[in-house]
């Protein structure tokens, strides 16, 4: 049973990141890198024009990360209120999460969850 509740816990982590525009974020912290990156290595731009470019990506990418870090903070504080309301319920399940065997176990479930939604996803296209 407490195997069955590891599943639903890794099932859900990966549903609830896939619903938050965790993608979208991740997109926008790259394209401000190479961005960043092209106008660095640019010899047509000056040193002025240059700094106030990086000043106005890095406050970009300061938001971006702030909102990335919420997206997994929403995610970890929902499977923990998940895990709590487990053990409310007599379910021992902290030290099968913590041990090297849950680890391995939930990891597994959730990539092979992930992938399965993104295979079903595009066949329903």
């Amino acid at each position: 049973m407490i195997w069955l509740m590891l599943t639903i816990i890794s099932c859900l982590f990966v549903e609830i990141l896939a619903r938050l525009p965790v993608e979208k974020s991740i997109r926008i912290i790259s394209d401000i890198g190479k961005k960043s990156s092209a106008i660095l290595t640019s010899k047509h731009i000056s040193d002025t024009w240059k700094e106030k470019a990086f000043s106005a990506y890095s406050g970009k990418l300061l938001w971006q990360t702030i909102l990335l870090s919420g997206y997994f903070v929403i995610d970890f504080l929902t499977i923990g209120l998940i895990i709590f309301i487990f053990q409310q319920l007599q379910f021992e399940i902290n030290s099968l999460i913590l041990s090297l065997k849950g680890i391995i176990f939930t990891s597994v479930v959730a990539t092979f969850y992930f992938l399965a939604r993104q295979y079903f996803a595009k066949r329903s296209l």
